[in-house]
């Protein structure tokens, strides 16, 4: 799990579907949008129940790619909300290509 500074809460804030900024994937899209009121970078990971049935299966899923994410942290900017929205469940095999594409597009 994240820390709590990390943690981006949907409820709480514009659905992340508007954010400006898109980059997607055959196995996920990643929706984020700068705001300089933050200090820390806060991200969330979103699996469907289309893409995995069983809550099990969910927060594996999540599990894997929040700690994937976290060890990205030190080298992605601050000032930026990030939500992982996960398309396929072979996004576990795809680590790497996450790596790539925040990367890429953060950066």
């Amino acid at each position: 799990m994240l820390p709590t500074r990390h943690r981006l809460d949907l409820r709480r804030s514009l659905p992340f579907y508007t954010f400006p900024q898109k980059a997607h994937t055959g196995s996920f899209s990643i929706y984020w949008e700068k705001d300089d009121t933050l200090i820390d970078l806060q991200a969330a990971v979103v699996v469907p129940k289309k893409v995995a049935p069983t809550a099990v299966l969910r927060n594996k899923i999540k599990r894997a790619l929040r700690a994937n994410l976290f060890s990205l942290f030190p080298t992605l900017p601050t000032n930026i909300r990030l939500v992982i929205l996960v398309r396929r469940k072979e996004v576990l095999s795809q680590r790497d290509l996450l790596a790539e594409t925040l990367k890429k597009n953060l950066l």
